[in-house]
């Protein structure tokens, strides 16, 4: 018999272990991981986006608390009304494996790229809601203002078809993960994510602690990553013109990328999975001592 249950999805499963949990008077929490208010508008479904608010309040009511991965979904959350308590439950990231130490001129040449070529790279699911006709159309329109530049795209998805097709200049790798997923990073120049539907944006942080720049949305997860000016940009999402400025500005100063790679990487050592892990440890012993004082 479990003493605590964590449902980790609004999906049936997670519904499913919710109900458990109060039928049998277990004390439950819950997080909060994906923007599907976000996601289904990519798919021309926004009008349900209000139902969907309202689902995850009667969803989350019976949760002791409820764990958003930046302060961002912290807040929001809380101004959403979803959550009787709603807690920062950070992320990490593995510094042994995530480093600029895994930079590969090897690697490098065998996707096709020399060693003086700047990669600006993107790294995700190649579906709508990762914004990827944004990074196309940025992509595409560097290539129009003829800044010398390499893209490389690392992902797998419906879309990368199109994409390539879009992008034939491109170097697309499919999935990758592990310390294959490491060395694409650290062997990139430049990281470019437009997306706005993260809570947190991993691979953001995955591409810091390699000691990368990043361009990336401004949107919710990213912004608690990303200093403006310091470690990276943060733009409006459309920004098709903005987006390219800021890669230029990277792409055409290394000194700039420099800096701004040292900037990202000592940020990135504020993020560990220890300090998450401890913090998640904590709640949960929270949430069993209040049940029990309940009970009592």
């Amino acid at each position: 018999r479990p003493t605590l249950v964590h449902s980790a999805s609004p999906d049936p499963l997670g519904y499913s272990a919710i109900r458990f949990a109060k039928a049998e008077r277990i004390p439950v929490v819950a997080s909060y991981h994906a923007r599907h208010d976000v996601y289904i508008r990519y798919y021309n479904l926004g009008f349900l986006a209000g139902v969907w608010q309202s689902y995850l309040r009667r969803l989350y009511a019976p949760c002791a608390q409820l764990h958003a991965p930046s302060q961002e979904v912290v807040e929001l959350l809380k101004a959403e009304r979803i959550g009787r308590d709603v807690r920062l439950w950070g992320r990490g990231v593995d510094p042994a494996r995530f480093t600029p130490a895994r930079r590969s001129l090897a690697w490098r040449r065998a996707q096709g790229f020399a060693d003086d070529d700047v990669v600006v790279t993107f790294v995700g699911r190649i579906v709508p809601e990762k914004n990827v006709d944004v990074m196309a159309a940025v992509f595409r329109e560097l290539e129009r203002r003829g800044v010398k530049h390499r893209q490389l795209v690392v992902g797998e998805g419906p879309l990368r078809p199109r994409l390539a097709r879009m992008l034939p200049q491109a170097r697309f790798t499919g999935y990758l993960d592990g310390d294959d997923l490491a060395v694409a990073y650290a062997s990139s120049d430049v990281f470019f994510f437009p997306s706005i539907t993260e809570t947190f944006g991993i691979v953001t942080l995955e591409a810091m602690a390699c000691g990368l720049p990043a361009v990336c949305a401004r949107a919710t997860g990213t912004q608690s990553l990303v200093v403006e000016g310091e470690t990276g940009h943060l733009l409006d999402a459309v920004d098709i013109g903005g987006f390219a400025d800021a890669i230029t500005g990277l792409v055409t100063s290394p000194e700039k990328r420099a800096a701004f790679g040292a900037a990202s990487l000592r940020r990135s050592c504020g993020y560990s999975w220890s300090a998450a892990m401890v913090s998640l440890a904590a709640n949960y012993r929270e949430a069993l001592a209040s049940a029990a004082s309940t009970r009592t």
